[in-house]
């Protein structure tokens, strides 16, 4: 992963030189052709890669598939005049909420890992954002501090503001701890699938090229 803010991880998907010439060559240089082959090739590319990595963060973490194609991974097509594909992993953190959280009489409980045990935050609590108007798990940060209560006695309580919103890991922390997503493993992986993308690409211009002069 490349980093390019200090919140998202990028991976650009760009055909090599020696890929675009050769394939310039079985094209006889119509430079027209190649930057549709070149762009149908990286685009194609770029999703594949994103449903590859929606597929492995389902598989390892207790996130719904339509939140990260939605709203945490996303790609930015390749262009005439922008022949570069982008997949961007969005690198904040992710509510708590979106982990499975469930209210209990002891906090929220909740599942990063899928499979794995739920976790307990203690004193936790569901509520709807006063801004947002949207439920977050929120947790009460303020001193303890005795207070009476009627027939019962003193007890320390914490006051009901500030409460702040709890968050999960982001998905670069978690992708991070995956093998497939090592230092340029998974870059290589996607310049293999690309170089093939850009040879089948080609292949169908040709196609249609012969269907045409025989017609």
């Amino acid at each position: 992963m490349m980093p390019s803010k200090p919140r998202d991880a990028l991976t650009y998907v760009q055909v090599d030189k020696q890929s675009f010439d050769r394939c310039l060559a079985r094209l006889r240089g119509d430079a027209a052709a190649m930057s549709t082959a070149v762009n149908r090739a990286l685009n194609k590319t770029a999703t594949f890669a994103k449903t590859q990595i929606v597929g492995d963060l389902r598989k390892t973490i207790n996130l719904k598939p339509g939140l990260l194609r939605e709203k945490y991974i996303r790609v930015s097509p390749a262009t005439k005049p922008r022949p570069v594909a982008v997949i961007s992993i969005k690198g904040t953190r992710i509510p708590l909420l979106a982990f499975g959280a469930r209210q209990t009489a002891k906090g929220v409980s909740y599942q990063i890992r899928r499979g794995g045990a739920r976790q307990l935050l203690r004193h936790g609590f569901i509520n709807i954002g006063r801004t947002s108007g949207k439920p977050h798990v929120l947790l009460r940060v303020g001193e303890l501090r005795p207070t009476k209560r009627p027939g019962r006695g003193a007890a320390m309580v914490r006051p009901r503001y500030p409460a702040y919103k709890r968050y999960g890991p982001t998905l670069t922390q978690i992708m991070q701890t995956l093998p497939q997503y090592a230092r340029g493993v998974f870059e290589t992986a996607i310049y293999t699938r690309l170089s093939m993308e850009l040879n089948r690409q080609v292949q169908v211009i040709l196609d249609r090229k012969d269907q045409k002069q025989t017609a």
